[in-house]
């Protein structure tokens, strides 16, 4: 592999390495959040994400674009011939082992958030049916402190 090739190849496997790394600590820090119901900061680190996946899919491009010039498909079975045929010194394939783990720890940390998301979705939808009552015939306390069956549905207020 030619030194020009060999350095873009290393540029583009180092971003993406490097937004992956970013969009891990981006991932923590929702799960955080996310626990801590931290709306706000939630909404902050929705913003930051996006950035990341979009220099993420940058240095993809970059990539695939190498790929492709150097006769190569622009996809994972390229990118592994290209490192077959190519890197003499197998120092591309170790990165390119860091950017697959950090790819991996990414995906692991995001399904992680959306469990968590998704029970405290299912924690805030009971706390409103119940609040609400839905015409079930469970028996609550009124106001005066008796036990008695809900006859309509409350509502708590209008947007």
């Amino acid at each position: 592999m030619s030194a020009d090739v060999a350095a873009e190849l290393r540029q583009a496997l180092e971003e993406q390495l490097t937004a992956l790394r970013r969009l891990n600590d981006l991932l923590e820090a929702e799960g955080e959040a996310l626990t801590a119901r931290q709306a706000e900061r939630i909404d902050r680190l929705r913003t930051e994400k996006q950035q990341a996946l979009g220099h993420l899919t940058r240095s993809a491009q970059t990539l695939d674009q190498l790929l492709e010039r150097e006769g190569f498909s622009a996809d994972a079975a390229g990118l592994d011939a290209m490192l077959g045929e190519r890197d003499r010194t197998a120092r591309l394939g170790a990165l390119r082992t860091q950017v697959n783990q950090a790819l991996a720890a990414c995906r692991r940390l995001n399904q992680i958030n959306g469990i968590i998301a998704e029970r405290s979705r299912r924690s805030i939808e009971q706390a409103l049916r119940i609040l609400t009552c839905p015409g079930d015939n469970t028996d609550l306390y009124q106001a005066s402190g008796k036990l008695g069956s809900p006859k309509a549905r409350r509502t708590i207020g209008k947007a």
